[in-house]
């Protein structure tokens, strides 16, 4: 079986302090069939001029520029260029381990794999911590209760490209926190068979300049959850039919309604709720539909449907201790 050419959708802004470093991973690959097609998002500095000197010497690697749209364009744009059977995403302060696309590809041959998810390396001030996916297994069918198990957003994951091509998933606009969840939940309900490996060879560089740290400054990312769900629910409701895709919704509002609950302020878990309610009954999606949640997981959308904040009273003591500890 010949090996199938992998895309790398690499987002670029204001990266020239790590292009290279992020690049070179690339080239260092002991997988030879991908390329490498990296989105200038406007950057104001010698982003561009690092990435065109990379592709003049490489010619796996394809360099597009666009206006500043932001993240989730330069990855739409990456997206349909994509000439690859296999994509994935590569932020540009990031790095792949050498042996990185050998590892994601090993169960596309011998799975057939429609999607691949791995762990990751974070590395913050030169200490490295491994977070894993779990075991080596094989996901078949592909159910929003194993979708709930696995890392949330769309680093560290391979997608077969053709699937994308056939869905039509991309990334949300104007969803600036959530988006790469978002896609992950419109590509995984259309995956047969999705394949978890043990590698860890995505670096994640917890860097406050880096891409996906930077992008929610100044504001407090988790209310755009609720854009999030209101993006994905929009696009399951183009689906026809979209009752298979109830299951995947109620578990990505639960994710965004924990999220919010615990991280956002107070003041705004209100108006969050009423949005994802919104989202939730625009699919039809009922208290039915909440049976394969735990108890109290339930309640908290159940709570969110019923009108309220998703406040239980758990999220009420807690409250209180923190009060009691002066928090």
């Amino acid at each position: 079986m010949p090996l199938p050419l992998i895309s790398v959708i690499i987002p670029v802004y204001r990266a020239e302090a790590y292009l290279s470093r992020c690049l070179e991973s690339l080239r260092a690959q002991t997988y030879s069939e991908w390329e490498a097609i990296c989105i200038d998002d406007g950057s104001p500095d010698s982003s561009y001029e690092i990435m065109s000197n990379y592709a003049a010497r490489d010619s796996r690697i394809r360099v597009l520029r666009q206006q500043n749209r932001g993240v989730s364009a330069a990855r739409n744009a990456g997206l349909e260029q994509a000439l690859g059977e296999y994509f994935c995403m590569l932020d540009a302060d990031d790095e792949f381990e050498p042996g990185y696309l050998a590892e994601l590809t090993e169960p596309v041959l011998k799975e057939k794999a429609d999607c691949v998810v791995s762990g990751f390396t974070y590395i913050q001030d030169g200490k490295r911590r491994r977070q894993s996916a779990g075991p080596a297994r094989v996901l078949s069918p592909c159910t929003p209760v194993a979708l709930a198990t696995l890392p949330k957003g769309v680093s560290g994951h391979l997608y077969r490209t053709d699937i994308l091509r056939t869905c039509g998933a991309h990334f949300p606009l104007g969803v600036k926190y959530g988006e790469d969840t978002a896609f992950h939940y419109m590509m995984f309900p259309f995956c047969s068979r999705v394949a978890v490996v043990e590698s860890c060879g995505y670096l994640y560089y917890c860097n406050s300049n880096s891409l996906s740290q930077s992008k929610g400054a100044g504001r407090e990312p988790s209310p755009e959850l609720a854009s999030a769900v209101e993006a994905l629910s929009s696009y399951y409701a183009s689906e026809s039919p979209n009752a298979r895709l109830r299951p995947f919704l109620v578990y990505f509002s639960l994710h965004a309604m924990r999220r919010i609950l615990s991280t956002a302020p107070i003041e705004v878990h209100a108006d969050c709720s009423a949005r994802i309610r919104r989202a939730m009954c625009s699919m039809g999606i009922t208290e039915g539909d909440f049976t394969t949640l735990r108890r109290r997981e339930a309640a908290i959308l159940s709570s969110v449907l019923r009108g309220g904040c998703g406040h239980t009273l758990g999220f009420y003591l807690r409250r209180f201790m923190r009060a009691l500890r002066g928090k």
